[in-house]
């Protein structure tokens, strides 16, 4: 394999974010020798025939495989383009497509994957630069990620990294990076790593592993750096250089409803792998304290009443307590629940459909 990256980019339903973020590549990586490798998670008809449109008029060498049905030949042919299209028939959720990207990368003897959110653009060659630090053979690092900024705002840090603490964990903001700067910091190390922008290669995947396949959406990143500190990792975060994320935009056109649904699958997930990461006892103490937490928060961040937030919070940990994965079946089932069902104490039926759905493979850690 002659192109040294794989930078491996979803797309659901998100083909203009998709186009934008790899003309910025192009744009700016002009000297990286790199292959993009795009997992379409079963988008609608049109969005995914407007990147098709779009990869085809943006490379020459642009090649689209069935990642259900890859033969020999398709793999010759597709080894020498610039991008490579994989049109998925299911939507396989964040962890499990990007995880079929990496293993894809490696078994075609890429030694270096970028995982790369779709709604984020390069202003710089902030990959390459990366890539220089990251391969420093004087510093120790195992998977490492740069700056990243709001899109909105690109004065202004969304996340520089992080740290994690009991359940919890700081995004490192723009004290931080100016923090780190003044004590002429500009690879730190750092605890949490976003799964926005984040680069690893074939012996740190050996090492941490996959992206945990537990849970459908979220929260695969902070499994990973949960991991990751477990077993002595190093992340980095390259401060020289930066990319931006368009966060918030979804968010910000969200209604009431799936705002608080996704708030629920996200405290959910986060229940659920403490569980797998803390001994029973320790993790029931760290249930406790964190549902004091959540019923704060829930009312004063999500204006519940306290009745409410009383049963939001209580049905959090009931389910948390009975499941040991979100799978995409509980997922779809708990976003597109409304408010009053959210609100309203589950009783052992709702308990017991939540149980009986069918769960995702969990992936070998």
């Amino acid at each position: 394999m002659c192109n040294k990256v794989a930078i491996c980019i979803l797309n659901y339903n998100g083909s203009k974010d998709t186009i934008d973020c790899i003309r910025s590549i192009k744009k700016y990586e002009c000297c990286l020798e790199f292959q993009i490798l795009i997992y379409d998670n079963n988008s609608i008809s049109d969005d995914l025939e407007t990147l098709r449109d779009a990869l085809a008029c943006e490379f020459f060498s642009f090649f689209e495989i069935n990642p259900d049905s890859i033969d020999d030949d398709e793999l010759v042919r597709a080894s020498d383009s610039s991008c490579i299209l994989f049109s998925g028939t299911e939507n396989l959720g964040f962890a499990k497509a990007n995880n079929w990207l990496m293993r894809f990368a490696l078994n075609e003897g890429f030694d270096h994957v970028v995982l790369l959110n779709n709604d984020t653009e390069l202003v710089d060659d902030s990959i390459s630069k990366l890539l220089k630090a990251y391969s420093d053979p004087t510093v120790q690092c195992d998977y490492a990620t740069t700056d990243i900024r709001f899109y909105s705002d690109p004065e202004k840090s969304w996340n520089a990294g992080g740290s994690i603490f009991f359940g919890t964990r700081r995004y490192y903001r723009e004290t931080d990076v100016l923090r780190f700067q003044k004590r002429g910091e500009l690879f730190p190390r750092v605890e949490f790593i976003t799964g926005c922008f984040l680069l690893l290669d074939r012996r740190a995947i050996k090492k941490l592993g996959f992206l945990s396949e537990d849970f459908f959406f979220g929260e695969e990143d902070y499994e990973f750096a949960l991991r990751a500190k477990e077993k002595g990792a190093v992340g980095r975060v390259l401060l020289s250089t930066h990319i931006l994320h368009k966060v918030g935009a979804t968010a910000s056109r969200s209604s009431a409803n799936r705002i608080l649904s996704r708030d629920y699958v996200h405290r959910l997930n986060r229940v659920i792998d403490m569980k797998h990461y803390y001994r029973p006892l320790r993790w029931k103490l760290w249930l406790a304290i964190t549902s004091v937490y959540y019923f704060v928060d829930s009312i004063k961040r999500l204006g519940l009443g306290r009745k409410e937030a009383t049963a939001y919070v209580g049905n959090i940990v009931r389910l948390g307590s009975v499941l040991n994965r979100v799978s995409k079946d509980t997922f779809e089932r708990l976003i597109t629940m409304d408010r009053q069902a959210l609100v309203t104490c589950f009783d052992d039926e709702t308990l017991d459909l939540f149980a009986n759905l069918p769960s995702c493979p969990v992936v070998d850690k």
